[in-house]
């Protein structure tokens, strides 16, 4: 008599059939993944959930859907973008990681047990660096790093202004430009300017008031709230400065893309520039983060940790605009 064959190893991971609100987020069993010659998987001990997550659960701006994400529902039926975990199988090319490293990356699917992906897209996590602060820094770290580095052209000595700094990308600005030798004035609601004066910055205004982004004062100007026309972004530049649009705005077609593209044609003949903006996930500016963090001159900060079943708590509490730092699940 024929023996009956094994199942396939299954986990536990959140499933998106739809765009919507977070209660169509379901915690199900789905197939868990096998790596193939060139990857690797990982067990997920902690992943974010950011504001990327919150326009692929909606379908928001709808542009998102012609651009590849699906039209009519997701393409990917379990989200997440980054994970951190250690791994637990390799494909048989797979020659720099091995079972049990503790690693970071983007992947495929990070809301779920078990994650896969190319292993050159994993990184170390530094023994300093806890599960949960290595899942804090991707998002804010990455748009943080490259909006001042390579949009904003950063040098040491620069006048810096970070408008919303309590944020995820605006609070790892402070304090990544400080690292590089800023001055760096930040704004931020009134009642967090404490907590963004303790991220280092040598000066702190109230955001919501009229002037707070001051007149021709710096030298680069990082954007994350979106909220001030272009024009008010490039009175408050210096001559030959820079205002780099971590955030476009808002809009159910086009999302910000609006303001990007007149952003774009406004710097042409001028002599202040405004630079549009998109974090990539660089595997090497990670391997920067981390080391950045595990000596201490950075710090990831996360606000609250969720479990899986939980998936739509954690998105109340990003929709809510409270968290002070970046809300993970951990599966």
């Amino acid at each position: 008599m024929p023996m009956p064959e094994a199942s396939a190893p299954t986990m536990r991971a959140v499933v998106q059939r739809a765009y919507g609100p977070p209660a169509i987020l379901r915690v199900e069993s789905a197939p868990r993944p096998v790596p193939a010659a060139r990857d690797a998987v990982v067990r997920v001990c902690a992943a974010p959930v950011q504001q990327g997550d919150w326009h692929l659960l909606r379908g928001l701006p709808y542009l998102l859907r012609l651009l590849g994400f699906g039209l009519r529902r997701p393409r990917r039926a379990v989200p997440g973008q980054y994970a951190a975990g250690i791994v637990e199988a390799v494909g048989a090319e797979v020659t720099d990681l091995r079972a049990g490293d503790r690693v970071l990356g983007s992947c495929a699917g990070a809301w779920a047990e078990h994650a896969l992906a190319p292993a050159d897209h994993w990184v170390a996590i530094p023994a300093q660096v806890s599960f949960e602060q290595a899942a804090a820094l991707p998002h804010g770290g990455l748009a943080a790093l490259q909006a001042l580095r390579d949009a904003g052209r950063l040098a040491p000595g620069q006048r810096v202004l970070v408008h919303g700094a309590s944020g995820a990308v605006g609070a790892l600005a402070v304090q990544i430009a400080k690292v590089h030798g800023a001055r760096v004035t930040a704004t931020s609601r009134a009642h967090r300017l404490d907590e963004v004066r303790g991220l280092g910055a040598d000066e702190v205004r109230d955001g919501t008031r009229d002037g707070a982004l001051g007149t021709a004062e710096h030298d680069l100007l990082v954007d994350t709230v979106g909220d001030r026309p272009l024009a008010a972004l490039r009175r408050a530049l210096a001559p030959g400065g820079r205002a780099v649009l971590v955030s476009g705005g808002t809009g159910r077609w086009l999302g910000g893309m609006h303001r990007v593209l007149l952003a774009a044609l406004g710097s042409l003949p001028r002599r202040t520039k405004l630079a549009p903006f998109v974090a990539a996930p660089r595997t090497a500016d990670l391997r920067e983060l981390l080391a950045l963090c595990a000596a201490g001159r950075i710090v990831a900060r996360v606000d609250r940790s969720f479990p899986l079943a939980a998936i739509g708590d954690a998105f109340r509490r990003l929709e809510s605009r409270d968290a002070r730092g970046t809300i993970v699940v951990t599966p």
